[in-house]
């Protein structure tokens, strides 16, 4: 139910750090992507040819991210 889901908008996980999660914002729609191509030219692009890297790169750009999010639940984490 919506009441359950907006529990889980904002929220505090607790140890010997603290990290807000919250649900994404097209404002984070920039950073989410540069975070997610960086990862798959750093440490995907090992594993798979070059074809699957460029495609799934243009796939993660900060528009699709945006848009995704109004279909999907995506959240974010930080300090």
């Amino acid at each position: 139910d919506s009441a359950s889901l907006s529990t889980y908008n904002n929220f505090l996980i607790s140890s010997q750090l603290s990290m807000l999660i919250r649900k994404f914002k097209p404002t984070d729609a920039r950073k989410v992507s540069n975070l997610i191509r960086r990862a798959l030219l750093e440490t995907n692009s090992k594993d798979y040819p070059d074809t699957v890297i460029q495609f799934t790169h243009k796939h993660f750009s900060p528009k699709t991210l945006i848009e995704t999010s109004k279909k999907r639940q995506m959240y974010v984490s930080g300090d």
